[in-house]
């Protein structure tokens, strides 16, 4: 012991000689590493594989037609608790047709505020619609008329009344005599009463038979030879996900190859009523129930490789191929008969992926993932 303690003095020293022979200066760094969210949203969708929300998409759009009637400027915000659906929703709303001769801007937003840079990009997407609305005309014709605004502000989770009324002034201005909707997506309602023109809009929990349909298309349903014995158990299991899409994918994902016994097992797990044992139950009991019980579900290995990525900060993008050989390097995965190690570790990442843990970054040029929203 006394010999790897020299051992560590020395190091210390060395170290102590460097910092004054190099003119280092504690704290002297003017660099400091800003932790940024990169689970931006796009509004794109394939409204085909949406289950559940055309009557509610359609209701959005009356709301903003008949307010439209009698007001030049709205702010509709949708709110509920996450995964439920909200960004969704807008997405369908943003792509209808019925916005199709609108100026259209979508902006992320989640826990970092910028009013600056929400200006600037609803502003800068407005200013490229405008040139290409001019290039299809050609340079002899005039300018395009300034057109009705739609705008979404997606996953809003400032509270100050202060920014908040300075979001709703910059948004006021930019109309410049148009009409300008906006709808603002949160968890929160009472950032959605804060930040309101008209009643916020509560979104409604997906139908028990929409969550079993969804886990159905996960599971394979119609192809598999015990569908009629697992249709009472599924539909049982599907009331369990509280109208949540997440936690339908959860469970689909995590029923997807157990037999009879073992969606039983999930249908009669502990851990559903664990969730609302406290003193005071949370819309979010089920959501988590489903992602809890996914995760004792899985095998051991999976499960370090999902422990490993909480040494990453909120909103870090990790690169697929890093991940992966880092888990070969801590010997999380390892190669089999069957596949590759390489093949093991993207399996890994695929059925963490299907499970709701990991989620797509935006990033269009490397396979970039980041941990679920609701596992940080």
């Amino acid at each position: 012991m006394a010999g790897k303690m020299k051992k560590v003095r020395e190091k210390l020293e060395n170290i102590s000689n460097h910092l004054h022979q190099f003119s280092f200066s504690v704290g002297s760094s003017s660099y400091v590493q800003q932790v940024i969210d990169e689970r931006a949203t796009s509004p794109e969708v394939v409204e085909a594989e949406i289950l559940g929300r055309d009557q509610e998409k359609q209701k959005v759009i009356s709301l903003l037609t008949n307010l439209g009637n009698s007001s030049e400027f709205i702010i509709l915000p949708i709110y509920g608790i996450g995964g439920i659906g909200k960004t969704t929703l807008a997405q369908l709303v943003f792509s209808d047709i019925h916005f199709k001769d609108h100026e259209k801007a979508w902006v992320y937003i989640s826990q970092t505020f910028d009013l600056n840079k929400i200006n600037g990009s609803i502003r800068s997407q407005f200013q490229i619609e405008q040139s290409q609305l001019t290039d299809a005309k050609g340079p002899n014709v005039d300018p395009p008329t300034r057109k009705n605004m739609l705008i979404i502000l997606d996953d809003l989770w400032e509270h100050s009344d202060f920014k908040l009324d300075a979001l709703k002034h910059s948004l006021k201005t930019i109309g410049n005599g148009c009409k300008v909707h906006v709808i603002v997506t949160t968890r929160d309602a009472s950032i959605a009463q804060k930040i309101q023109t008209t009643e916020a809009y509560q979104i409604e929990p997906l139908s028990n038979e929409i969550c079993w349909t969804i886990i159905k298309q996960i599971v394979s349903y119609e192809d598999r030879a015990d569908k009629e014995r697992l249709k009472e158990t599924g539909k049982e299991i599907a009331e369990k996900c509280g109208g949540v899409a997440l936690a339908a994918q959860a469970l689909g994902y995590m029923l997807r190859f157990r037999n009879f016994d073992g969606w039983v097992s999930v249908k009669d797990s502990g851990i559903w009523n664990a969730s609302s044992s406290g003193y005071q139950t949370s819309p979010y009991d089920n959501v988590l129930a489903s992602l809890k019980l996914s995760y004792i579900s899985t095998l051991p290995y999976l499960r370090l490789c999902f422990a490993y990525c909480a040494i990453f900060p909120k909103g870090h993008k990790m690169a697929k191929d890093d991940l992966i050989y880092q888990w070969v390097a801590l010997d999380f995965i390892k190669p089999s008969d069957e596949v590759s190690t390489w093949q093991h570790g993207e399996n890994c990442i695929k059925q963490l992926l299907g499970m709701s843990f990991l989620q797509r970054s935006k990033s269009t040029s490397v396979s970039n993932y980041l941990l679920h929203t609701f596992c940080c």
